[in-house]
């Protein structure tokens, strides 16, 4: 995530904030992908049966707000083996994005989660990781070949 003012062309701007609105940011254009993970630690970081992960550059997410409270817990349970930094406000608690490792070879990405948007948006889901540990209640209409996920 970048404290810059990046300029994008002619993207929307959206806001986001977590839940106690002191850490804002601001997101240029669509995520490249809308990825619902249903791995058990995405499920416990979120507190709910999934986690609806919006894909976008780190270039296009901009904190503008209460950088100081974005604090950072690197996950090495994952079914990969590769760590996943998992991002939080240290005031409220709310969850706020996912950052592969320096290691991983597209850490340029940041995986926003959904319900931090502020601004109303159409995008649905894209595709599902771990379908193998959903819930057998959640009912989700994806229609999209199964990935395999590498976080």
């Amino acid at each position: 995530m970048t404290m810059s003012n990046t300029s994008t062309k002619r993207s929307t701007i959206r806001a986001g904030s977590c839940l106690c609105k002191r850490i804002k940011f601001k997101i240029h254009g669509d995520p490249f992908t809308f990825i619902l993970c249903h791995c058990v630690n995405c499920k416990k970081a979120s507190g709910t049966a999934f986690l609806s992960n919006l894909w976008f550059q780190e270039k296009n997410v901009i904190i503008t707000e209460g950088s100081d409270l974005v604090k950072c817990y690197e996950d090495h349970d994952t079914a990969s083996g590769n760590a996943l930094r998992r991002h939080f406000c240290s005031n409220c608690g709310s969850t706020l994005f996912l950052r592969p490792s320096k290691e991983y070879p597209r850490s340029d990405i940041i995986m926003l989660h959904a319900s931090t948007v502020d601004d109303p948006f159409h995008w649905q889901p894209r595709n599902e990781f771990h379908k193998d540990s959903k819930w057998s209640w959640v009912d989700v209409q994806i229609n999209r070949k199964k990935l395999r996920s590498k976080l």
